[in-house]
């Protein structure tokens, strides 16, 4: 059901990309001062930066090493800073390896490397990678903060450059998830049709965090496949985190079932066949997707009445080039959709491409047959029904499919992933071989 419409004078909204709004926790001044990032592991330095920086006006957030610094930035953001100044050598993560993660997280932030002034290596690797500034350890007081004034002034200025750019329709949404919407905008510069995909305001932010977000779109800028959603850019506002995706005109799987359309065994080998090509990408990066769902895969209808399919949402994606465990929320809480999951991550072993491929046998048979291979009146009656792994055969339901298909299908859908194909590249052999 559509959500009714919002007031008239609430349909569009302007955002800006990326991070030209200010954060709340951010002072804005155009005296080249600000709020700014201090990672020391020495505590002397770190006060005395400190000190240097509140006598100039400047407001630091003092931190002992990276490790707690990136932590408390996947909370806050990293547009609530206007400068960061990071030592070189500290324990876990240096400081180069640290400017890198601040950098994907927010372009336009300014970094301060403070080293050695013989460590020439380390200075051109810092210019090489894009640092603002680096520092002879420890700084005199008017050095760092003249360096600190500018690199707050370049900050300000790079956020500025960019503002609203998208404006978002609210009367046209095009889906949602527990923790993030997604809606119809226009990119003003491009002039053309985009997605708008953000946060949820109020969302449990121990799971959802704007680096959650800024993840998924980083995933999906490395994943340059026509069988996968396409990101176009990122960005915070007012509001908080969004992602700028490709425009998909066509309907979802579930859509399509829900409409009462069936597809006949060409069509479904065809959508099965563009699906294992986007996941072969995907997982040639390591990357698993662990919510394969109808939802998420969009089929659009092309002229001459042939179907092109896009992968969406990868917003629970993760990095595994090996089997892993599943992730849990700090609440001992698994994310995904009961209906696609596969045994093993409701029994804690270890996933891996298998994964997918199951949670594909579910949207294949469910597209197929209009039913879901494990139900239940409950979430534990379905959660049962996967672990039991006794699903009706999809030829019962669809007679008129081959048994190369369905029994294809039914092979993705076993309970032991050792019996499915062993990765995505297999299942498509396989998949080729029975046609």
């Amino acid at each position: 059901m559509e959500p009714p419409p919002p007031p008239s004078h609430a349909r569009t909204r302007r955002v800006t990309v990326p991070f030209a709004a200010r954060s709340s926790l951010a002072p804005v001044s155009e005296d080249g001062t600000g709020k700014v990032l201090v990672v020391d592991d020495d505590i002397l330095v770190r006060e005395m930066l400190s000190l240097s920086l509140l006598e100039a006006g400047f407001e630091p957030v003092t931190m002992p090493d990276a490790e707690m610094a990136g932590r408390w930035l996947e909370r806050a953001g990293p547009s609530a800073f206007d400068a960061v100044v990071t030592d070189y050598l500290m324990p876990g993560a240096d400081g180069i390896t640290f400017g890198r993660f601040l950098m994907e997280m927010e372009p336009s932030l300014q970094i301060i490397l403070l080293t050695t002034q013989d460590d020439k290596e380390v200075i051109k690797e810092s210019l090489r990678t894009g640092f603002f500034d680096f520092l002879e350890k420890p700084p005199k007081a008017g050095v760092l903060v003249e360096s600190v004034k500018k690199a707050c002034r370049e900050t300000r200025k790079r956020r500025g450059r960019r503002l609203e750019r998208y404006v978002i329709d609210r009367s046209a949404l095009l889906g949602e998830g527990g923790i993030s919407k997604v809606y119809r905008a226009t990119d003003l510069e491009l002039h053309r049709t985009v997605a708008v995909k953000r946060l949820k305001p109020f969302v449990d932010l121990s799971h959802a965090t704007p680096a959650g977000i800024f993840h998924e779109a980083l995933t999906l800028a490395s994943l340059q496949h026509p069988n996968i959603v396409q990101v176009f850019d990122c960005g915070t506002d007012e509001e908080g985190a969004f992602i700028v995706l490709e425009y998909v005109r066509g309907r979802t799987l579930d859509q399509l079932v829900s409409s009462g359309h069936r597809l006949a065994e060409a069509s479904l080998v065809d959508v099965a066949r563009q699906c294992l090509q986007g996941l072969i990408a995907a997982h040639a990066l390591g990357i698993l997707h662990r919510d394969i769902k109808p939802g998420n895969i969009m089929v659009v209808e092309m002229a001459g009445g042939w179907l092109h399919v896009k992968i969406l949402d990868f917003g629970l994606a993760k990095l595994a080039h090996t089997p892993t465990p599943q992730t849990v929320d700090p609440n001992g809480r698994i994310s995904g959709s009961v209906y696609t999951m596969a045994p093993e991550q409701f029994s804690g072993l270890d996933i891996d491409q298998r994964t997918d491929l199951y949670a594909l046998g579910c949207v294949l048979y469910y597209t197929a047959s209009g039913e879901y291979p494990f139900e239940g009146e409950t979430i534990a009656e379905i959660i049962h029904s996967h672990l039991a792994g006794k699903p009706r055969p999809l030829r019962e339901l669809r007679p008129d499919l081959s048994p190369k298909f369905t029994g294809w299908v039914m092979q993705l859908l076993e309970r032991v992933a050792d019996r499915r194909p062993g990765s995505s590249v297999e299942a498509r052999q396989l998949l080729e071989g029975r046609l």
